[in-house]
């Protein structure tokens, strides 16, 4: 989906790897897409570790069954910052856009 929207994208299977990515790499993302509920860690706690990395990067969250324990973990964020599952071309696109700081146009 995100490829066909023309961005870049690389993948990782767990939170591990897509930090051994992160750190090995001289990968300068502009947003990560990560799903809330993953082996090994859950998406925030991601979120927290590639922050001590990059800390300025941008989040967006997605899941499909998110429960109230993610809310109460990050509130500030997760009203902005997520998604819910399915989402459409459009609605991703949007949303990716919104958290960048991009207009829409």
């Amino acid at each position: 989906m995100l490829k066909s929207l023309n961005y870049v994208v690389t993948e990782a299977s767990t939170g591990m790897e897509a930090l051994k990515i992160i750190q090995k790499r001289s990968c300068r993302p502009d947003i990560i897409l990560t799903d809330l509920v993953m082996p090994e860690m859950n998406g925030i706690e991601l979120a927290e570790k590639i922050k001590q990395i990059k800390p300025n990067i941008k989040i967006l969250y997605a899941s499909g069954f998110a429960d109230d324990r993610f809310l109460k973990q990050d509130s500030k964020n997760m009203n902005r910052y997520f998604i819910q599952k399915p989402y459409t071309l459009f609605s991703i696109s949007q949303k990716i856009l919104e958290v960048l700081g991009k207009d829409s146009d």
